[in-house]
């Protein structure tokens, strides 16, 4: 009996051992952070992994790229997605930018116009805090006209959206972006997974403990 156990214990070894070192390779507090309260979802039976960004954001353009990139290999079980934090009067703006995207239905086609005319050379719209300029940028660029965008960016359901997004940039109790909740209880950045190879693992990390039951 005693030589059966040594055996079970010596095969189950090795396989504790991957699952511990699995389990060990991200630390709560280190590498992520769980809220102090679980905030709802809105991709049903999927995992949601949200993005909180904000368009002035150089961090946030310069993962926008990886970020794609990732979003062809996400586990099938995750759905991501896309929010502009709004940590101040200037960030409200360019949530109602985003939710006018949105709105016009424009925001795969402009999402990542506008990181490139606020960042990329000649950065055109950077600095740019009113809706006129944008909203003529949009027109010469093949969207929609600009008095369609004003008028958008000014109605009530943007309004709304942008008020919603300054409620949950403070109930996912961030200070900085861009952050990333997923399942609606855990937190990560890049800064805290140390680069973009580890911040996706780490991501994929938390959709698995999302998953379980």
């Amino acid at each position: 009996m005693r030589k059966l156990i040594l055996t079970a214990l010596l095969v189950l070894s090795p396989l504790a051992f991957i699952h511990l070192t699995f389990a060990a390779e991200f630390e709560e507090g280190v590498h992520y952070r769980v809220l102090s309260e679980q905030q709802p979802t809105q991709t049903g039976d999927k995992i949601e992994v949200r993005e909180l960004f904000w368009y002035h954001c150089p961090h946030c353009y310069n993962l926008e790229k990886p970020l794609i990139e990732w979003q062809k290999t996400m586990p099938e079980n995750a759905e991501f997605v896309a929010m502009p934090a709004v940590l101040g009067d200037s960030w409200e703006f360019h949530a109602r930018v985003f939710y006018t995207f949105e709105a016009l239905g424009i925001t795969d086609e402009f999402h990542g116009k506008l990181f490139d005319a606020i960042h990329k050379k000649p950065r055109p719209l950077n600095r740019v805090f009113e809706v006129e300029p944008v909203a003529k940028w949009v027109e010469e660029n093949g969207g929609p006209s600009a008095s369609d965008f004003i008028s958008a960016f000014n109605s009530f359901a943007v309004d709304t959206q942008a008020r919603s997004a300054a409620v949950m940039t403070r109930k996912y109790e961030i200070s900085g972006v861009p952050s990333m909740v997923v399942g609606g209880k855990y937190v990560t950045t890049v800064s805290m997974a140390g680069n973009y190879d580890t911040f996706f693992k780490v991501i994929e990390h938390l959709i698995n403990l999302s998953a379980q039951p």
